[in-house]
């Protein structure tokens, strides 16, 4: 891989353990992908800001693998990053009861998300704490169409390169972590405009798509393209974002998608001809309402009908949906043997609390949850149910409800429990019944 003068210096060692070590990890990755340069970025995503920064142990964050040297984590704390990071999690502390934490963890987590807050801010971070910035104002300070990023959240990185036409892989942490280092990342896959032209052509043959439905064509294409960019026909020009932020999540767990084209909607998109690029597609799949129904029935474990919590707002909910999920629940109760979380960014929660639309989901029991979500919630993501965290922070939890396909393509695995999905109304509907009414 061909480096500049700097870059040498770096990979040498001449300005620190830190910097080699940061761009021997982006070397190694590069030629993995076949590489031949790095390139400057211009924003980055980091998923969660390193817990390392204050030599913490904290499961609700992921690890950094890749061992980084000691001194990493002191540049970081004088240093900050190369580049401004746009998103942030970290754990909800007015909900932890709800996910069985004692509450001496819980004054940790308070006393290490302010920690986290002051630093963030003295390195100009913008602390959106969401895996949907975008919902939130992100988009405002960047990117833009032809930005270089770097993210390691699935459904930001096939909505930035979709939706905005930015240019980002779908990173590990000590990828991602190098590159935030060092303002750099390799020169491959989704930053190279080759790379971004569609492989697979789908016709979507239905006169009325839904939010469900969007959910179960993610993951249906998903599946089917891997990591084989698919086309789009026959969605309408006036699709709103939310459908779009459901589709590319359901997408991204469904098979490591990391982007899209739809015709006329997405920018890279305006014909079919322009997505591929002048080239033939691969192959050409139609998709009707019946798949979609069949879609959706795989989803179900089919295991008891009692529903202990119906789990909305995955990715974070927008202020759109929120008003939507308080018309369906308004003048009407939560089951007393069922609960009602709704997970948002705080900026979205704070927004309904204005609206008056916070006012309608309290008074019917249910509950608005900010920062972290459910499988984030109960221990290490991916890991609470192997480690048993999750049975153990919240044993009274087998049965879960979802509008979300991402949360209904995780959710048996990563946490074992039993899972029922539908519409946002069929949840809705099922919290008040306690028990799935379909």
């Amino acid at each position: 891989m061909y480096l500049t003068k700097e870059e040498e210096n770096w990979y040498s060692g001449e300005k620190g353990p830190v910097l080699e070590w940061a761009t021997k990890i982006l070397v190694e990755y590069g030629e993995a992908l076949g590489a031949e340069r790095l390139l400057d970025l211009d924003f980055g995503g980091l998923g969660s800001f390193p817990q390392q920064v204050f030599q913490t142990d904290s499961s609700y964050m992921p690890s950094i693998r890749g061992d980084p040297p000691p001194e990493t984590w002191e540049y970081i704390r004088k240093n900050g990053y190369a580049i401004t990071i746009g998103t942030h999690i970290r754990r909800d502390t007015d909900h932890w009861r709800e996910y069985g934490f004692t509450e001496k963890e819980n004054k940790e987590a308070i006393n290490i998300n302010k920690k986290l807050d002051e630093l963030i801010i003295k390195f100009g971070i913008i602390p959106t704490h969401t895996c949907a910035p975008y919902n939130v104002g992100f988009l405002g300070t960047g990117p833009h169409f032809g930005s270089h990023m770097a993210s390691s959240e699935s459904s930001l990185v096939i909505f930035l390169n979709s939706i905005i036409g930015a240019r980002l892989m779908r990173d590990d942490y000590p990828s991602l972590l190098a590159s935030h280092i060092t303002g750099k990342s390799p020169a491959a896959d989704l930053h190279l405009n080759e790379n971004r032209q569609g492989k697979i052509l789908f016709n979507i043959e239905s006169n009325s798509l839904n939010m469900s439905d969007y959910n179960i064509l993610g993951i249906y294409i998903g599946k089917i393209c891997r990591k084989k960019i698919p086309v789009l026909t026959g969605i309408p020009r006036n699709v709103d974002v939310d459908k779009l932020k459901q589709f590319g999540a359901s997408a991204a767990i469904g098979g490591g998608l990391a982007m899209y084209h739809i015709v006329g909607v997405t920018p890279e998109a305006p014909t079919v001809e322009k997505a591929f690029g002048s080239r033939k597609p691969e192959e050409i799949i139609s998709i009707n309402e019946d798949q979609l129904k069949k879609g959706k029935e795989e989803l179900n474990t089919y295991g008891p009908e009692k529903i202990d919590v119906v789990c909305l707002g995955c990715p974070h909910a927008s202020i759109r949906q929120l008003h939507k999920y308080a018309m369906l629940i308004k003048n009407k109760k939560v089951h007393n043997n069922t609960e009602l979380w709704i997970h948002a960014a705080p900026q979205t929660i704070y927004e309904a609390k204005i609206f008056g639309i916070a006012d309608i989901i309290y008074a019917a029991g249910g509950k608005l949850i900010s920062n972290c979500i459910l499988e984030t919630a109960g221990g290490s993501q991916g890991n609470a149910h192997r480690n048993g965290l999750f049975s153990k922070r919240m044993p009274h939890i087998k049965v879960v409800a979802t509008d979300s396909g991402k949360w209904g393509k995780c959710l048996p695995y990563r946490l074992g429990v039993d899972l029922w999905f539908g519409s946002d109304k069929d949840c809705i509907e099922s919290a008040i019944a306690g028990g799935w009414i379909k």
